[in-house]
């Protein structure tokens, strides 16, 4: 009868093995006192009287797993290096944060690329087709290439070279005709007023910082449809760049996820708990397992 149930415990040896291989641990420990022939065998039953029963019979046969590093450190150092923590811990999700950082930074680079590519684009199309070339090549900023791609022509900033001072572009249909009608209602400059008269030299002023100069005028007019291209390729460029921005805030956002999960993995340990008692009407064994979650 004892050998019938030999098989029993081959069963108890091979669900020891398979917890060790999911938690990374060693061989669950069985107690060799309660896998003896003679303590398993239905036909000697329990002895009650020994005075290591109730020890043997209640013990935890299954340690608690416990992780190789504290919550703290795991979580800082998924919050440094996702992914990282869960490796600490055993945990193989930490491959999937490391995958998408890795994902995350290929897809900035990219639009980073692609961005620069076609501002490169957009303002040696400005240059060949719509700039008044008066002299060596010279780059603005972003602002004025946004503003090329919705006015048609910048207009003059300076109508009479020849006389002293600046003749602002008077057309309003020009953008620096534009500005200088916009200098002209801030500072109030009444129809008489001239060179010489405080409002004028102010609305002035005014127009000679955010008007355009001799080197960055511009017209579209020698290229029909030229603008519209030019827009085109200026949305294309900053799609890139917002995607760029977008990556580096999923970069972000997985380093702050990936923490916060290796921090509660950290704290939470999984807790396998078996028994072994009588079985039922006193005679035999009987198995129970629990499977449940621990908090550090």
């Amino acid at each position: 009868m004892s050998r019938a149930l030999l098989p029993f415990t081959l069963l108890l040896l091979g669900v020891s093995s398979s917890f060790a291989g999911l938690s990374g641990q060693e061989l669950l420990h069985l107690d060799e006192r309660l896998l003896s022939l003679d303590r398993l065998s239905l036909k000697g039953g329990v002895d009650r009287a020994r005075p290591d029963t109730p020890e043997l019979w209640s013990r935890s046969l299954v340690e608690p797993i416990k992780p190789s590093v504290g919550p703290e450190n795991a979580g800082l150092r998924s919050l440094l290096v996702p992914g990282l923590g869960q490796l600490a811990l055993g945990n193989r999700r930490g491959w999937a944060y490391a995958g998408l950082e890795l994902l995350g930074w290929l897809w900035y680079f990219d639009r980073r690329v692609k961005g620069t590519d076609l501002r490169r684009e957009y303002r040696d199309y400005a240059w060949q087709k719509a700039r008044l070339q008066s002299g060596p090549r010279v780059d603005g900023d972003f602002d004025y290439y946004e503003v090329m791609s919705q006015w048609e022509r910048s207009g003059h900033f300076d109508l009479d070279l020849g006389r002293e001072g600046t003749q602002p572009e008077l057309n309003p249909s020009y953008y620096n005709g534009l500005i200088w009608t916009r200098a002209l209602g801030i500072f109030s400059v009444g129809q008489s007023s001239g060179p010489g008269d405080p409002e004028y030299e102010s609305a002035i002023r005014y127009y000679e910082q955010y008007a355009y100069g001799t080197g960055f005028l511009w017209s579209w007019t020698g290229t029909p449809g030229g603008r519209s291209t030019y827009a085109d390729i200026i949305r294309k460029s900053d799609d890139r760049f917002r995607q760029a921005r977008n990556a580096v805030g999923f970069v972000i956002a997985n380093h702050l996820v990936s923490a916060a999960d290796a921090f509660v993995s950290g704290r939470a340990g999984l807790d396998i708990e078996t028994h072994v008692g009588p079985g039922m009407g006193g005679s035999g064994v009987m198995l129970a397992a629990r499977l449940g979650t621990s908090w550090h």
